[in-house]
């Protein structure tokens, strides 16, 4: 059963990135942007701890 799904996602997955690059439009490299790696992050992960880190204390 969870091989299944597991094909089904990825099948998705690659009907979805298909359709972009069928547009011309890369969404691969597109997160974090160029200007958040420039910046220092490395993973997308990171980016909103860097808004949590921003919220202040209350």
């Amino acid at each position: 059963m969870e091989l299944k799904i597991g094909r089904r996602i990825i099948e998705i997955t690659e009907r979805f990135e298909k359709r972009f690059l069928d547009a011309k439009v890369d969404i691969r490299g597109t997160n974090p942007g160029k200007g958040n790696i420039e910046g220092g992050l490395t993973t997308i992960e990171e980016k909103p701890l860097g808004a949590i880190s921003k919220g202040g204390t209350t």
